[in-house]
């Protein structure tokens, strides 16, 4: 039976991700590393037996004693935006570099197989390359992306001192209707509002619906298959703002009737606001950041995750959206 380490277990993706991992018939036993144990609650209907491990793994000791006799690792926890101001970028790197080489190293003595490490396609930045794949450059844009992608490097640089197979995983904007910060939410009250303006040719959005990135995580870090390791993959699923907008407007039930500017003029008008913010209201810097969000091309390419995972989405996104949808709903926010 596998003994399973789970780090961030309280977070938005590893509440399901525990969940899924409890209903496991493969896994014995599942600890759970955190430094507040009053944060987790344990799932119902579970068979594996569940230890909750309280304190911070950045101590190799605390981290020792976790990982004795583990078999596999999910790695989620982070210190992530917002981040506090006053935070230095050695205490980032303290929480999501430090520790991840800590505890990697000591899943590697204590025997692990398999290392999944949590990323973010946030690394790459504002790229002008149209399409992203696991080999394109990364030019992280704030101390968080950059501590992340510090955390890939040091991991692919010493994977064979670490004896296990190690993946890691960058997931795009990860959606479904219990995120914190409701990244959809404005949009689908702006479509079910007919508040919305498109652009033509249509920008593109990297999205990907929480059960999805679950699946892909479960597949890749519970395997004991052979592969190509250590591996990286990203987690996504692109679609044009006019398939997105359209998807949601028959989700809702509204007419797909909105206007539609070109391009150029809207990355001008993006440009303007973007010139004006620093002396005027906030509001033009927020304008700026919506309209070079509606005119994004970039597409997040995830061939490399659907050809090691046949049949990966199992869930896709137009279901994801409609499940999103649904929540708001039931919630009373949309």
């Amino acid at each position: 039976m596998k003994v399973v380490l789970v780090t961030g277990a309280t977070g938005y993706i590893g509440q399901p991700l525990m969940s899924a991992l409890s209903l496991d018939p493969s896994v014995g036993e599942i600890r759970i590393v955190t430094r507040d144990r009053r944060r987790f609650t344990e799932p119902a209907g579970t068979a594996a037996i569940i230890r909750v491990c309280e304190g911070d793994i950045r101590y190799g000791s605390f981290a020792r004693d976790c990982a004795s006799g583990i078999t596999h690792v999910f790695h989620l926890a982070a210190m992530t935006p917002p981040i506090p101001s006053g935070v230095s970028d050695e205490e980032i790197d303290a929480a999501n570099v430090r520790a991840t080489v800590i505890l990697a190293e000591e899943a590697g003595k204590a025997g692990a197989r398999r290392f999944v490490h949590f990323s973010t396609t946030g690394i790459y930045g504002h790229s002008r390359v149209p399409s992203l794949d696991e080999d394109s450059p990364c030019n992280p844009p704030n101390s968080f992306e950059m501590s992340k992608l510090k955390a890939e490097q040091a991991l692919l640089s010493d994977a064979p001192a670490f004896r296990m197979g190690i993946v890691i995983l960058r997931p795009s904007n990860v959606i479904g209707g219990g995120q914190p910060r409701q990244r959809l939410l404005p949009l689908m009250r702006a479509v079910k509002g007919g508040r919305v303006i498109l652009t033509r040719p249509p920008g593109r959005q990297n999205l990907v619906y929480l059960d999805d990135v679950v699946d892909a995580a479960l597949r890749l870090g519970l395997s004991d298959a052979p592969s190509a390791l250590p591996a990286l993959y990203n987690v996504n699923c692109p679609i044009s703002n006019d398939e997105l907008v359209s998807e949601l407007a028959r989700i809702i039930g509204v007419p797909d009737r909105f206007p539609r500017m070109p391009i150029g003029f809207m990355r001008t008008a993006g440009r303007v606001a973007g010139a004006v913010s620093p002396p005027l209201p906030r509001v033009f810097s927020s304008i700026s950041a919506k309209i070079a969000q509606l005119v994004d091309e970039r597409v997040i390419d995830s061939s490399r995750l659907c050809s090691a995972l046949p049949g990966w989405p199992p869930v896709g996104l137009g279901e994801g959206l409609r499940r999103a949808a649904e929540c708001y709903r039931k919630h009373g926010l949309l």
